[in-house]
């Protein structure tokens, strides 16, 4: 117990030898604090303030018609531009600004740049150059790559065109000359025959009908006056025997054309009822089967050629589909400077500076002859 408040009351003396030390030597530390904080004020006030800009960046891409394609992958060219402008990080007190930052985003489409400069103007400015820098190399891709685009649309196209003069030439003629052939000549034929029985065969049985059945009424009529007349003829055997001659051969004459009418009558019953029928149920199924067949194979060929018609559109629209690398938005600027920065150098400074006198006052103190201490006293 008594060592330890021996020890207690020798640190007690030394602090309070230092806190003497301090307060008698506090000319000297506030002195060289205030020089220290002035040096670090007229530094800090008279330094040329530093401006910073910064930018986010898309990388460049392009379309096909199945996947979205980047010119470049946002690591790998943020370290292609660290290593080409790794001499452009000082700037040796010109104006024209440096790249301080390059960076992959997030998002692996997007680089992150920022630079600093004398002016907003010349930070953005040397954003801008780098940016160009981006959009130049990444144009020259797209340039090639749209040149090797097009020559495999166009290779493409060609293939295209190739099946459709194809397809029209062959599938297409084909099926054209099979409707023109079913119109001008299968459709054609039986509307001819279909035309004649109806406006020559059917007419003209009708008018020998009819032509018999005047031949049959005058013969009747005759033949009636014949009768009527062989009895005025009994007393004259000859004349009644030429009279009954004459009689046999308008009723055999009758008999005939009786005949013949039921002939024409049944010739043209089975015109109407029979040929025509069949010509119209044949001209029915033509009409109702075999041109929907047709047209319906048409209309498949043509739906094949409007497909590769749309295939060969999709293609030439692809040329629309690329896009350089481009800064989101615009360049990020700040009217404020982002060094130096005085608030922070002053505390530094003056900190800094009473550490120092601190410091010296110590070293001054450890230096001192015992005599001056006892004078001091």
């Amino acid at each position: 117990m008594a060592n330890k408040e021996l020890q207690y009351q020798e640190d007690e003396i030394d602090l309070r030898q230092l806190m003497c030390i301090l307060l008698a030597s506090k000319k000297l530390i506030v002195v060289t604090t205030v020089i220290i904080t002035l040096l670090a004020g007229i530094y800090a006030f008279t330094k040329t303030p530093v401006y910073g800009a910064s930018a986010l960046v898309e990388i460049g891409k392009y379309k096909t018609h199945k996947d979205t394609i980047s010119l470049d992958l946002a690591p790998k060219l943020a370290n292609k531009l660290n290593v080409v402008f790794a001499s452009s990080t000082t700037d040796n007190g010109t104006n024209r600004g440096t790249i301080t930052e390059i960076s992959a985003s997030a998002v692996n489409t997007h680089i992150n740049i920022t630079a600093q400069a004398l002016s907003n103007e010349a930070a953005a400015q040397k954003i801008n150059e780098l940016v160009n820098f981006i959009k130049t190399g990444h144009q020259q891709d797209l340039d090639k790559i749209k040149r090797q685009r097009e020559l495999e649309i166009q290779n493409s196209i060609n293939n295209i065109d190739r099946k459709i003069n194809k397809i029209i030439d062959h599938n297409l003629s084909k099926v054209e000359t099979n409707i023109e052939h079913f119109f001008s000549i299968e459709l054609a034929s039986i509307d001819r025959k279909i035309d004649f029985i109806k406006k020559t065969q059917l007419p003209d049985l009708t008018l020998k009908i009819k032509l018999f059945t005047q031949r049959i009424e005058k013969a009747e009529e005759t033949l009636k006056q014949n009768y009527q007349n062989l009895k005025a003829l009994e007393s004259t055997p000859v004349l009644a025997f030429l009279r009954l001659t004459e009689i046999q051969f308008l009723e055999n004459e009758i008999f005939e054309h009786r005949n013949r009418i039921i002939d024409l009558k049944t010739t043209k019953s089975e015109l109407s009822i029979t040929q025509l029928k069949d010509l119209e149920d044949v001209k029915t199924k033509l009409m109702q089967i075999k041109l929907p067949q047709l047209e319906s194979e048409k209309n498949l060929i043509e739906n094949d050629l409007q497909t590769l018609v749309s295939e060969i559109e999709l293609l030439l629209l692809e040329e629309h589909h690329y896009k350089n690398s481009a800064i989101v938005g615009e360049v990020a600027t700040s009217d404020t400077p982002i060094k130096p920065k005085k608030e922070l150098i002053i505390a530094v400074a003056f900190i800094a500076g009473l550490m120092l006198s601190t410091f010296l006052v110590f070293l001054l103190n450890a230096f001192k002859r015992p005599e001056d201490e006892k004078a001091a006293a």
